[in-house]
């Protein structure tokens, strides 16, 4: 029961200006901190980080199956490198969250229900199909990589048991995503701040703040978040007043600057672009 947000951006305004790497070469997560269960809530953090590594995660829902996921995507990156290329994360990231559901699948299913003397029926096998199916563990997550060459990417993994399809999903496009309860309220203010993969990190973090803000309005969501961006050279965390040494933007910062801008466009803290005299860049 949570809003986590994973928004793709840029540290400079495109290749013709020399950058070293393709852009989006940042990410910003933003993370409510609530945990709660049917009974009892308390405070904790979901957004995970390996920066040695070059990935970092936020979970939604049972933040033990996503804690373990994120440990074995981590102990798998460890032993093998993140890879060169989207397609190469993409693949390995699948199997290990589809090797972990297996395995869990295997001991809450398929152990504690079909304990099978010889080959089962027919009607078994099906009925195993429809579980595999419908299994669900109760977690989302977004997951942020940085391979050995290319932009940053961005994935989605659903163990909630919505069918037999892929359990990770690339969202380079439209570049970010939101998980949660509430999801659908942080998706609808992205989408009207009209946000991209090539906005600045100051830019996309107050747009993911505010969407943030949006979406507390779910009862399961709280209003006191923790926040990471992230490049290939390491990441910066703030939470509460709180924010890493040379961090590009702090919490407070973010307050401010909400009350500062509210429903006005944020054009002013985007890369330079050329003036129209006839219309200020606020306007809407």
């Amino acid at each position: 029961m949570t809003i986590g947000i994973g928004v793709l951006c840029a540290t400079y305004a495109g290749p013709h200006l020399g950058g070293a790497d393709p852009r989006p070469d940042a990410v910003v997560l933003i993370a409510d901190t609530m945990l709660s269960n049917e009974t009892d809530s308390t405070k904790g953090f979901k957004i995970f980080s390996e920066p040695a590594l070059g990935i970092y995660g936020i979970a939604a829902g049972s933040m033990d199956t996503a804690a373990s996921v994120f440990g074995a995507i981590s102990a798998d990156v460890r032993a093998s490198g993140i890879g060169a290329t989207h397609g190469l994360v993409y693949s390995r990231l699948h199997q290990v969250v589809h090797g972990y559901r297996t395995t869990r699948f295997t001991a809450d299913v398929l152990q504690a229900e079909f304990m099978f003397i010889g080959q089962p029926s027919l009607e078994d096998r099906q009925e195993i199909h429809r579980r595999w199916q419908q299994y669900d563990m109760q977690t989302e997550m977004i997951l942020a990589a940085f391979p050995a060459s290319g932009s940053a990417i961005l994935y989605s993994v659903n163990l909630c048991g919505v069918g037999s399809g892929p359990f990770v999903h690339s969202r380079l496009m439209p570049g970010h995503w939101s998980i949660g309860t509430g999801a659908y309220n942080a998706s609808l203010w992205l989408n009207y701040r009209r946000q991209h993969l090539g906005m600045t990190v100051r830019q996309s973090a107050l747009h993911a703040f505010e969407a943030s803000n949006f979406a507390a309005s779910a009862p399961t969501v709280n209003r006191d978040p923790e926040m990471v961006i992230a490049t290939r050279q390491g990441c910066f965390s703030m939470h509460g007043d709180y924010a890493s040494p040379d961090s590009p933007i702090s919490l407070r910062e973010l307050r401010r600057l909400a009350i500062a801008y509210g429903p006005r466009k944020t054009n002013r803290l985007g890369f330079p672009m050329p003036s129209n005299p006839q219309k200020s860049e606020d306007q809407p």
